[in-house]
């Protein structure tokens, strides 16, 4: 009695009672000796539970603290990460917007360039054709130029021949004049000589009228060669002038077919380069291409990553939510432990 007394009181770091013979006291002793060893046991356990699950309860409250804690600036850094990826996505749409539009532009320009090409191709073609006519303009002032100058020698000739012409004139109007006075003399002297000298007379007579047709003839080939003269004359100053004009249209042909031919170069120059600028902007129209896929790609995964960064936020909160409430546990756990160990602090279980 005195031993479950003692038990009662929780004292159990007494040593077990020793037990002799039967009968119910023995039981009694028996009974008492495991009841002590048994609450013996219980109470370690519980006493070294008690510690343990203070020590635990504090450290998931200390662990619960720090994930909160990390967790708080997990979800800080993903909302600015958050506000990052979304500023990052919305200048790679703009970005991508703007490529597109620099692309159009590209585009256009490429176009523009190839109409250039096609152009310039057309206007070295008529250069072409206007070489082939200017060379055709220059054959043909050179065979003017020739008869020009041939004209101008025949001319010359011409004039040369009125001028012996004019000469022989001027000698059958003297011998007209001579012709004439002798016909004068002769029917002078057939009139001194009377009725024997008149058949001279009637010759002289006849004489002297030839030679008055032949001084009016004279007179008209004269008139005749003067004005062949005068209007050969005028002939052979305008083919002369015309020669000049013939000579300075075939210099300024060749000069303007030394034009056509260093615009012909040009052109093809000008072709050369416009093809080249046409093939490097259909590069560039490519790499453009690329790079606004590439821009595309950036912003479709900009956009992605801020989706999932708002999702890490999201679940970093929820974790912090779940270590507020791991941390209230603890210290509900904690006050349980309190609770035990003064539960098992009213029991004596070591001498």
């Amino acid at each position: 009695v005195t031993r479950l007394k003692s038990i009662e009181e929780g004292q159990l770091n007494q040593e077990l009672l020793e037990v002799e013979g039967a009968g119910e006291l023995a039981d009694l002793g028996h009974s008492a000796n495991a009841l002590q060893t048994t609450l013996y046991e219980i109470m370690t356990v519980l006493s070294l539970g008690a510690e343990d699950m203070t020590q635990q309860s504090e450290e998931l409250s200390q662990s619960s603290s720090e994930v909160k804690a990390g967790s708080e600036q997990v979800a800080i850094t993903m909302q600015e990460l958050s506000i990052g990826t979304e500023n990052q996505a919305h200048s790679a749409s703009q970005l991508s917007a703007n490529m597109e539009a620099f692309n159009h532009k590209f585009m256009d320009v490429s176009e523009t360039t190839e109409k250039v090409t096609v152009y310039s191709e057309d206007v070295l073609t008529l250069s072409g054709k206007g070489k082939e006519l200017m060379n055709s303009s220059s054959q043909q002032m050179e065979k003017i130029n020739e008869i020009v100058q041939d004209a101008t020698v025949k001319m010359t000739e011409l004039d040369k021949g009125t001028k012996e012409i004019t000469k022989l004139v001027d000698i059958i109007q003297n011998v007209s004049k001579q012709t004439n006075l002798l016909a004068l003399n002769a029917a002078i002297e057939a009139a001194r000589a009377g009725e024997h000298g008149r058949g001279f007379a009637v010759v002289a007579e006849e004489v002297r009228k030839l030679s008055e047709q032949v001084a009016v003839s004279v007179k008209e080939i004269t008139l005749f060669v003067e004005n062949i003269n005068h209007e050969a004359n005028d002939v052979s100053a305008s083919l002369q002038e015309g020669f000049r004009e013939a000579e300075a249209g075939l210099v300024g042909i060749k000069e303007t077919n030394l034009t056509f031919d260093e615009i012909t170069h040009s052109l093809q120059s000008v072709v050369e380069h416009i093809n080249g600028v046409s093939t490097s902007l259909n590069d560039l129209t490519e790499t453009g291409k690329e790079m606004n896929h590439s821009i595309s790609e950036i912003a479709s995964v900009s956009e992605e990553s801020a989706a999932g960064v708002e999702e890490t936020s999201a679940a970093s909160q929820q974790i912090n939510s779940t270590m507020e409430e791991v941390a209230v546990n603890a210290g509900q756990i904690a006050k349980l432990a309190e609770n035990l160990g003064e539960i098992v602090q009213k029991f004596q279980l070591y001498p």
